[in-house]
């Protein structure tokens, strides 16, 4: 017998180990076409049966770079009638489900164009615990082979091969559903749904039950046919708030949250002509969030700053240069630590991209088309793993949408097109397998049914898996509603005056261990352990607080979501931590962590290594080797310890130590403080009102400090910091200047320095800034130079003693 394992199944390397000893074994390569692998493989092996392993849906086999359906199967004719097998067994999750109309279906489709007989089930196959059975009871022709595997493998291996939700539950609310949103509205833990009814003008609350279930609240009335809604805290009281767009008084309604599940009445902004899809962020670094729409009539996007009291600042509009935006989404797309926003432009066939300033305003647009027709739903994901942010948007009028892979410039690759159901409406990304690849869900509204579209990890996605809910489902929303960890999809029916609940019931066990092979191992939705010992391993955690371990090779390790511990170990390896307050540790090699989102705490370890550390207030350590910190978004702590390093500081109030070595520290936005250590250290401040600190914790000497050179110094509004334990002789009081005036002098030669009665002197003719530990005696003592400034008019006030 032969088998073909796709890797991209759960724990594929236990598969792969778990033979009898008759068979042959090929892993299949997931970038390339699985058909023709197989084809080649069994030209290399003769054999009686053919396994193939991959994840399935009803009439879908997941096969390599390219699903394998009744809808493309007859493109294969010539190489699967090369294929000399008696018997096919498909081993994935419900394949056989799509034998409802004879002549029809996958299977004897397969049957007709290779002549074997074919085994298949229309249930999970695996984990029983899972919901899975390794029964492969449809049948064309008689199959005899048995399973491929093991018996202890079947006993023991711990995934199924599928994605599926339950039965539709579908509850009324309001005339003619739109928008809908998910947030805690009455403090009990619970998640709860907010939705929009556009004929209505009001909006309706459900409150979860924490199991999917919802209780319905009386109606709370909002502007003329509102449209979107989104949830956030925008008086600063720590109760979620509701914020709907008004399409027809081109306004938005904030309703104020208690806590309580009660709501104030709507208090309404004008924002641009006919609003339509809203977002909402912290676009200035006040740590307020602030409220964007997307304007269909005006075509442009309106930004609300809020002054966090439950006020906003007078609107601001930003043009798209494009016909009719619809919705939007913000993100990051240039990797400045800026947020940006993208709208699609219905009229015109693509997006705008219109790069933020960090202050809350925002440049010209650049648009990319997305070579489908009236660009509608977005939203933003990280579709291939490479750290930078994609766009994926819906095309209503040909029932696709379109995935643009970002640069990290704010620049896009052209759009890779997928299919879905009839006119495509909402679209949401998020991990519905607990594989820790980003997934889609898209409403469809010509078909009455989403499809979810799973992810490669590498840009791709496989065929849609649908699933039936109400009349002309529109919008969507994505979140955990019974607490098993798994992400359920709420959508609104425009036409049956409903909201559809669906729960996740895709479900994986912990793999625990992998083996000194290169594995694939993924965790579930609770808290895992997984040591992926020797070999180049993926590990994704997905959900839970988990533990991953790389061992020895190059691994790739993902927390996915949770608070989770992360070691490579030894080798060249790379950290992602996902959401949540995550610690990564790199261990020996030269490694590249990724904290992502949440506070998070990275570990170079041995190693040049690349640590970022994204969004949230991390810190960040580089450990030994010349290593290249970047704290992103966020007030975070850089320490580049041991080694030549490279930090930059980002968005954020941020502390730079460069620890030993020659170090370059640039503090880039903000207002940050900036400790170079020994060495002879670049420090750099950039914007922002920044500190050069000068501590050692013990008294003067230069080789704990070295001679660094400051670059960008602006008199009157950055320090230079001076702590009195380290410049012992310092009599001045803390605080900005020299109480004692006679401690500082300029003069213009190092002569003049060297014979000065002050303790800190500074040469203006060459920038050289001395701590004088012996006073007017001749020389600079135990003192020395440390500093170095490049034509700067320094004064007394430049300074701020310290301790």
């Amino acid at each position: 017998m032969l088998v073909v394992i796709d890797p991209r199944v759960e724990n594929s390397s236990q598969l792969f180990a778990g033979v009898g000893s008759d068979a042959q074994v090929v892993m299949l390569e997931p970038d390339k076409n699985g058909i023709e692998q197989i084809t080649v493989a069994l030209c290399k092996y003769s054999a009686h049966s053919l396994h193939i392993v991959c994840h399935g849906a009803p009439g879908v086999l997941f096969l390599g770079n390219i699903p394998v359906s009744r809808e493309n199967i007859d493109t294969y004719r010539g190489l699967l009638q090369e294929w000399a097998v008696e018997e096919i067994l498909l081993y994935g999750c419900n394949v056989a489900a799509d034998m409802v109309f004879p002549g029809v279906s996958l299977l004897e489709s397969l049957h007709q164009l290779t002549g074997a007989n074919i085994a298949a089930s229309t249930h999970r196959v695996g984990n029983s615990a899972l919901g899975g059975k390794w029964e492969l009871e449809t049948q064309i022709g008689e199959v005899t082979s048995g399973l491929a595997f093991l018996p202890s493998v079947v006993q023991k291996y711990s995934g199924v091969f599928a994605v599926s939700f339950g039965n539709a539950t579908n509850f009324p609310v309001g005339d003619q559903p739109a928008g809908a949103a998910v947030g805690d509205f009455d403090g009990d833990g619970n998640q709860d749904i907010v939705v929009v009814n556009y004929q209505s003008d009001n909006i309706s609350v459900l409150f979860g039950d924490g199991k999917g279930g919802v209780t319905a609240a009386p109606l709370f009335g909002v502007g003329d046919r509102p449209v979107d809604v989104t949830v956030g805290d925008f008086d600063r009281d720590r109760n979620q708030d509701i914020v709907v767009t008004n399409s027809s008084n081109d306004t938005v309604s904030v309703l104020f949250g208690d806590g309580n599940g009660n709501f104030s009445p709507a208090s309404n902004f004008f924002v641009g002509d006919r609003p339509f899809g809203i977002a909402v962020a912290d676009l200035n670094g006040d740590r307020i969030l602030d409220i964007v729409t997307a304007n269909t009539e005006s075509d442009d996007v309106t930004v609300l700053l809020s002054n966090g009291d439950g006020s906003f600042a007078s609107a601001l509009n930003f043009d798209v240069a494009a016909d009719n935006p619809s919705r939007l989404a913000i993100e990051d797309f240039n990797g400045d630590s800026k947020l940006d926003i993208v709208t699609t432009n219905y009229l015109s066939d693509n997006i705008s991209i219109l790069l933020g300033n960090g202050d809350g305003t925002f440049g010209f647009p650049t648009n990319f088309g997305t070579g489908g027709n009236a660009a509608n739903g977005v939203a933003v994901g990280d579709f291939n793993r490479d750290g930078n942010a994609d766009v994926v948007v819906t095309n209503r009028d040909s029932a696709n949408i379109s995935v643009l892979l970002g640069n990290g410039d704010g620049r896009f690759g052209l759009p890779t097109n997928f299919q879905v159901g009839d006119n495509p409406e909402s679209i949401v990304v998020a991990d519905f397998d607990g594989d820790g690849k980003q997934d889609i869900v898209v409403a469809n509204f010509g078909s009455d049914n989403i499809s979810v579209l799973l992810g490669n990890g590498d840009g791709r996605f496989g065929l849609p898996t649908n699933f039936q809910v109400g009349d002309n489902p529109d919008w969507l929303a994505v979140r955990d509603l019974n607490k098993d960890g798994k992400q359920d999809i709420v959508v609104t029916n425009d036409n049956s005056d409903d909201v559809s609940v669906l729960l996740n019931t895709t479900s994986q066990a912990n793999p625990g261990t992998g083996t000194s092979r290169n594995d694939n191992l993924t965790g579930n939705n609770r808290n895992n352990r997984i040591n992926g010992k020797g070999g180049n391993d993926t590990i994704n955690g997905a959900g839970g607080n988990d533990t991953l371990i790389g061992g020895n090779g190059n691994d790739r390790l993902n927390g996915g979501g949770g608070n989770d511990n992360l070691n490579g170990g030894r080798g060249k390896d790379t950290l992602s931590g996902g959401s949540g307050r995550d610690t990564l540790i790199g261990g020996g090699g030269n490694d590249r962590l990724q904290g992502n989102s949440g506070n998070d705490r990275l570990n170079g370890g041995g190693g040049n290594d690349n640590l970022n550390g994204g969004r949230g207030k991390d810190t960040l350590s580089g450990g030994s080797g010349r290593d290249t910190l970047i704290g992103g978004g966020g007030n975070d702590r850089l320490q580049g310890n041991s080694g030549n390093d490279r930090l930059n500081g980002g968005g954020g109030n941020d502390k730079l130590e460069g620890g030993n070595g020659k170090d370059t520290l640039n503090g880039n936005q903000n207002n940050d403080t900036l400790d170079g250590g020994a060495g002879d250290d670049i420090l750099i401040g950039g914007g922002g009102r920044d500190r050069f600190l000068y501590n050692t914790k013990r008294s003067f000497r230069q080789r704990d400090i070295g001679v660094d050179e400051i670059n960008d110094f602006l008199v009157g509004q950055d320090k230079i910091v001076l702590d009195k334990t380290t410049f012992t002789q310092l009599n001045s009081r803390r605080g900005t200047g020299f109480s004692v005036s006679r401690e500082f002098e300029v003069v213009d030669s190092q002569r003049d320095a060297a014979n000065s009665r002050a303790f800190i002197v500074y040469d203006e003719s060459t920038g050289n800034l001395f701590y004088n530990q012996n006073g007017n005696q001749s020389g600079f003592g135990s003192g020395g130079l440390f500093a170095t400034l490049d034509d700067v008019p320094l004064t007394a006030s430049d300074f701020l003693i310290q301790n």
